[in-house]
C-alpha cells in the first residue's frame, strides 16, 4: 500500500507500472480479484513477465507449467503480511533512488490518519499477521508516526509491525515511544563511518543514527521489555 492508499504488486514499483488499485477507492479483495491483477496471474501462467520489476521480485518462483496455470484462480489476499508506504518523502540523496520519478507517481506524499484508520481495520477484518510499515520514504519523518502506530495497535495488538529506517529521526520522546510499539526495527546502517556510509547513503549521519539507535536499546531495556528486536543493517 503505497503513500496515496494506491496499491502495488512489488516493493520497487518506482514507475507505477505495478499498481493494481485503489484501496480509497476499493477493498483489498476487490483489487486482489480485478482486471488489472487478473491479467498479471494470467502472463505469468504463461511464463512471461507482466513487468520488468518481476525480474528482480523477491517472491518470483520457477514452477511446473500445470502449476502455474492453477493459480491464475486460486488465489487468496496475502494475510502472511502486507508493506504499507506511510510517507514517500526521504531526507536522504542514495545513489540508488529514483526518487523524482517516484515522487511523480505518488498523488499524496503520506498517508493521513483517516488513511491508517482504513488500513488498521482491514488487517483486522483479513486477519493479517504481519505488517512491514515502510517502504520507499523513512517513515520516521512522518510527524505523526506515534499515533500511527497507536491506531494499528489498538485495533491489532497481536499484529507483527517491523519498520526499516536509517534512523536520523528516531528520537526525541514521541518518535522514541513510537519506536518503542514496534516488534521489529532496523536501522540501515550503510557503512562504519560518516564518511563511508554518505558515499552511498547522501546526506546520512552514522554517528547519529548510530546514537539513536543504542538509546533505543537503552529506553528498551529500562522498560523491562525484549521488544521491539534492534537489528543493525550493515
Amino acid at each position: 500500500v503505497n503513500s496515496d492508499m494506491s496499491v502495488s504488486c512489488n516493493c520497487q514499483d518506482y514507475d507505477g507500472t505495478g499498481r493494481i488499485g485503489d484501496l480509497s477507492l476499493q477493498e483489498l479483495a476487490e483489487i486482489f480479484s480485478g482486471a488489472v491483477a487478473a491479467a498479471f496471474r494470467v502472463k505469468l501462467s504463461e511464463g512471461k513477465l507482466p513487468i520488468p520489476a518481476c525480474a528482480a521480485c523477491r517472491a518470483l518462483r520457477r514452477t511446473e507449467k500445470e502449476g502455474a496455470a492453477r493459480y491464475v484462480g486460486n488465489y487468496h489476499i496475502p494475510r502472511r503480511g502486507i508493506m504499507v508506504e506511510n510517507t514517500i518523502r526521504c531526507n536522504l540523496n542514495c545513489t540508488a533512488c529514483f526518487r523524482s520519478r517516484v515522487m511523480s507517481k505518488r498523488e499524496k506524499s503520506s498517508l493521513s490518519l483517516d488513511d491508517v484508520r482504513k488500513i488498521s481495520s482491514l488487517l483486522r477484518r483479513e486477519k493479517i499477521g504481519k505488517l512491514s510499515y515502510f517502504n520507499l520514504g523513512e517513515p520516521f519523518l512522518s510527524p505523526r508516526i506515534h499515533e500511527e502506530l497507536k491506531i494499528l495497535r489498538e485495533e491489532n495488538p497481536a499484529l507483527d509491525v517491523h519498520v526499516s529506517t536509517n534512523g536520523m529521526f528516531v528520537e526525541g520522546e514521541d518518535k522514541s515511544q513510537a519506536a518503542l510499539l514496534l516488534d521489529h526495527i532496523t536501522f540501515s546502517l550503510d557503512g562504519a563511518s560518516t564518511k563511508i556510509v554518505r558515499k552511498y547513503q547522501r546526506n546520512a549521519d552514522f554517528d547519529r543514527s548510530y546514537r539513536n539507535m543504542t538509546r533505543l536499546v537503552r529506553l528498551r531495556a529500562a522498560g523491562g521489555s525484549r521488544k521491539p528486536l534492534v537489528e543493525g543493517q550493515y
